[in-house]
């Protein structure tokens, strides 16, 4: 019997432990299940999240 559906948190662990080995978006995609763009905007989203958080703490 296969496992459920993967969570959010463990499809963002599972993509920050392929980051961090140094795997192309397309790479990533693949272990995910998902399409590059995906990926990318996914990262982008993400990186524009952190860039408020700092900007609010620079304030």
């Amino acid at each position: 019997m296969g496992r459920g559906p993967e969570t959010a948190p463990q499809a963002a662990g599972r993509a920050r432990a392929a980051l961090l080995r140094g795997l192309s978006d397309q790479e990533i995609a693949d272990i995910l299940g998902v399409s590059r763009a995906t990926v990318r905007s996914q990262w982008a989203r993400a990186l524009d999240k952190l860039r408020i958080k700092r900007v609010r703490r620079e304030a």
